[in-house]
C-alpha cells in the first residue's frame, strides 16, 4: 500500500518566521512528523513567495503581502514535502521576481511545483508522482482573483479555475496518467460552506472526465467536510497547514490521506491536528476529534440538505467580488462571475441589494 498526503495552506512568514528563527523547525513539527515521515509522497499548498528581490503588490495591504528569503525553502525540505501548490492569491505578491525566485528555489530543492508560472504553459505543469506503476498528476488553480494575476500565454501568473484553462491542463496530459487530482484554491475566508455555484462546477467537470479521481482544495483558512460527488473524492477545504492566524477552527490542520492498492483503488483518511499557541503541531484527543467531526457533519448536512445557509454563500461570493471590482477598478473579478454565473443571476443579487436597497 502507496500513501501520498496532502495539507492545506502553508505559511512561514509573520509569527511563523519568528518561531522558525528562534526554535527552529524541530519545534514546530515534533508531533506531526512521524505521520509525515510514513508518506511516499507529501504535497501543500505554498502560500507564499521565496524572493531575493522585487517590489510588493501596489495597492495590497502590507499585512497580506508574503514574502520570504528564499533560504527559508529548505523548511519545506525539512518537513518532507516533494511537491507544492502555487496557485494561490498570495504567489504573485512580488511580481514577475517574486515568482520566478519561487521557482528557482523549489527546483534547487527538488521540490515539484504546479499551478503558477512564467506564462500559462508552465503554470499547468501537474506534479507528477509515480508510485509502482501509477502514474499520478496533480493540477492547481485559483479561483480567488483581488490582488491575484493570472497566468497568460505571454506574462507570469498563476492557472485561473475556469473552464478553458482546467480543459487545457486535462488535454495535455497523456493516457499513462492513471489518476489526475485538480486542487482548487477557492471559497470564502473563514466561512465553513463552499461556494455553490463552484460545487456545480466542479460536479460538471468530473463527470465530463472520468479521469479525474478527485478535487481536494484550500482557502477558507478552516477545513470543510468531504462530500459525496459522483464515487470520486471531493474535500472543499482542508484548512490550514501551519498559518499564523488566531482564529480556533484555523489552527485545525487537516491532512488528508490517500491509500493506493495493488488494483489502483484509492482509499482515504483525514488525521487532524492542532496548532498550538507556541507554534507547535499538536495531535487532536479523542474529544477535539469527536468534536470537529460532529462540526463537519452538521456541514455536510446543511449542504445536502441545501439549506439556506448553504445557499447564500453564492449571494456572498457575487457581493464580494463586485465589491472589489467596483473598489479597485478591476475588470478580471466582474469578467470571472459571467465564467460562474448567468447574466440573470448577477442582475438579480444587483436590483435585491444595490437598487431595491436605495429605495
Amino acid at each position: 500500500m502507496k500513501r501520498i498526503g496532502l495539507v492545506g495552506d502553508i505559511m512561514l512568514g509573520r509569527g511563523v518566521r519568528t518561531v522558525l528563527d528562534e526554535q527552529g523547525v524541530e519545534h514546530i513539527m515534533a508531533g506531526v512528523s512521524p505521520l509525515l515521515r510514513s508518506f511516499d509522497f507529501l504535497l501543500g499548498n505554498l502560500e507564499a513567495p521565496f524572493l531575493m528581490q522585487g517590489a510588493p503588490m501596489k495597492g495590497k495591504d502590507p499585512h497580506l503581502t508574503f514574502g520570504l528569503p528564499p533560504a527559508y525553502a529548505d523548511v519545506l525540505v525539512q518537513m518532507g514535502f516533494g511537491g507544492v501548490t502555487l496557485a494561490n492569491n498570495h504567489m504573485t505578491d512580488f511580481g514577475a521576481d517574486g515568482l520566478r525566485c519561487t521557482l528557482q528555489a523549489l527546483q534547487n530543492r527538488g521540490i515539484q511545483s504546479t499551478g503558477a508560472g512564467m506564462n500559462v504553459g508552465e503554470a499547468l505543469r501537474p506534479v507528477v508522482v509515480e508510485l509502482d506503476r501509477f502514474k499520478i498528476a496533480f493540477l492547481a488553480f485559483n479561483a480567488f482573483l483581488p490582488f491575484t494575476r493570472l497566468a497568460g500565454d505571454k506574462h507570469f501568473g498563476v492557472a485561473c479555475l475556469e473552464q478553458y484553462t482546467v480543459q487545457l491542463a486535462l488535454d495535455q496530459l497523456d493516457h499513462s496518467f492513471t489518476h489526475i487530482f485538480l486542487l482548487p484554491h477557492w471559497g470564502i475566508d473563514y466561512h465553513p460552506y463552499p461556494i455553490p455555484a463552484l460545487v456545480k462546477l466542479m460536479k460538471q467537470w468530473i463527470q465530463d472526465n472520468p479521469r479525474i479521481t478527485g478535487v481536494i482544495g484550500h482557502h477558507p483558512h478552516l477545513p470543510q467536510p468531504a462530500l459525496e460527488v459522483a464515487g470520486k473524492i471531493f474535500v472543499p477545504s482542508l484548512g490550514n497547514f501551519i498559518f499564523d492566524e488566531p482564529f480556533p477552527l484555523s489552527r485545525i490542520a487537516s491532512i488528508l490521506c490517500l491509500s493506493f492498492d495493488a488494483d489502483g483503488r484509492v482509499s482515504t483518511h483525514f488525521e487532524y491536528f492542532r496548532l498550538d499557541p507556541d507554534f507547535s503541531l499538536v495531535p487532536f484527543t479523542p474529544d477535539e476529534l469527536l468534536q470537529e467531526q460532529t462540526r463537519q457533519e452538521r456541514i455536510r448536512q446543511d449542504i445536502r440538505e441545501q439549506s439556506v445557509n448553504y445557499l447564500k454563500m453564492d449571494e456572498r461570493w457575487i457581493k464580494y467580488l463586485l465589491y472589489q471590482s467596483i473598489r479597485y477598478r478591476s475588470f478580471s473579478e466582474l469578467k470571472y462571475l459571467f465564467t460562474i454565473y448567468s447574466p440573470r443571476e448577477i442582475f438579480a443579487f444587483f436590483w435585491r441589494y444595490v437598487v431595491k436597497k436605495h429605495d
